[in-house]
């Protein structure tokens, strides 16, 4: 059942797929992150309720072996259990979508950074400990990067708000593939090392 105090994240097992949770949802399009929108949302949201709004990107790292080694069919049974441990694991506010392949992005309301980085962490290990059936051997491991920021003021521009902590989120992630995978980075002004 979902959490309704710890912010973490829910998921799609279908690519152009939408989890619907409070009171938006988000879904892919072609030009851009398919949470854009309902980033733009939530910002809003959060602008009017003084909070501050994180951003989780998260990918299952060498995904293509799974895929390679166990099959396409266990690399969907991954992605099914992903979503389905997802979901299972977030408040009712929170949003996430499968973004493409095996990455995926959640946007988590009223939620500061050490919430954003427990949620991450949190996720990190559940992930982390998936079984599948018929395949002990196969492990998944992911790469988490996170991105929060204060409620833009009133004149800021929610979109470019969305495309920025999309951006941030995004750079943390490739900072943990760049530092051994995974792991959940937060995202900092410091240049990667």
């Amino acid at each position: 059942s979902g959490n309704s105090s710890q912010p973490c994240s829910t998921s799609v097992a279908r690519r152009t797929s939408i989890c619907r949770r409070g009171r938006s949802a988000c879904s892919r399009d072609s030009s851009s992150c398919g949470c854009r929108a309902s980033l733009a949302t939530r910002i809003a949201e959060a602008r009017e309720t003084g909070t501050e709004l994180a951003v989780v990107a998260f990918d299952l790292d060498h995904f293509k072996l799974i895929n390679d080694r166990y099959t396409h069919a266990a690399g969907d049974t991954v992605l099914r259990e992903t979503a389905s441990v997802l979901r299972a694991h977030c408040r009712g506010s929170d949003l996430a979508a499968r973004i493409g392949g095996e990455e995926f992005c959640a946007v988590l309301p009223r939620a500061d950074v050490p919430q954003a980085l427990q949620a991450a962490e949190r996720l990190h290990r559940i992930v982390r400990a998936l079984r599948f059936e018929g395949e002990p051997d196969l492990r998944v491991a992911v790469s988490i990067g996170v991105a929060t920021a204060q409620p833009p003021g009133e004149r800021a521009d929610w979109a470019e708000q969305g495309r920025v902590l999309m951006a941030r989120a995004d750079a943390a992630l490739y900072r943990a593939k760049q530092n051994g995978r995974n792991q959940v980075r937060l995202w900092d002004e410091t240049p990667a090392q």
